[in-house]
């Protein structure tokens, strides 16, 4: 299992959102992300650096590596 996950912060004042409640917000989302590595024993976290929410439009090459990884996996 891979989990990709945006590594630039979402901009929660863009959504009236104080700085104190998007810190809390970003923190759980983070955790999130983390926690879903539970899911399996064979499971890794990729972190897209250079990416906010829509990764597949930031940063394709990523996806495409992490999807063809998994093939390679299953092969």
């Amino acid at each position: 299992m891979k989990i990709i996950a945006r590594g630039m912060p979402q901009d929660y004042a863009a959504f009236g959102m104080s700085e104190e409640s998007g810190r809390r917000l970003e923190a759980i989302w983070q955790a999130g992300q983390r926690n879903m590595l539970n899911l399996s024993s064979n499971s890794e976290l990729i972190v897209a650096g250079k990416s906010g929410h829509m990764v597949i439009h930031d940063q394709p090459e990523l996806v495409v590596r992490a999807i063809l990884s998994v093939l390679e996996e299953k092969s």
